[in-house]
């Protein structure tokens, strides 16, 4: 049985997607539900998307919900990675509304 079109588990497409995950996966969620995925590699996917969004909260294009997808998608694997992005977050966006969910 092979990976999914689109997507292999080691590879070119798996640095694609560490390179940029928005192009590899439609939302943080495929990536927390992808079944093709180890824990870790689903935890450094949705690290580099926070990581990416970050970088945008700094610019001030970051997009509100999907920095509360990407959080909450990557509390399932690495909880204590999603608080320190949080706090990041609302550093650089203080009139940000709430937070992320706690699961």
């Amino acid at each position: 049985m092979s990976p999914p079109s689109g997507i292999a588990i080691v590879g070119r497409p798996f640095v694609d997607a560490l390179l940029d995950p928005r192009t590899a996966f439609a939302s943080p969620d495929v990536v927390a539900n992808h079944a093709w995925l180890s824990r870790e590699e689903k935890r450094l996917i949705l690290w580099s998307w926070a990581r990416d969004l970050l970088r945008e909260a700094r610019d001030g294009t970051a997009q509100t919900a999907a920095c509360e997808a990407v959080l909450g998608a990557l509390a399932r694997f690495d909880p204590a990675a999603a608080d320190e992005f949080e706090g990041a977050f609302a550093t650089l966006s203080p009139d940000r509304e709430g937070g992320r969910a706690q699961n």
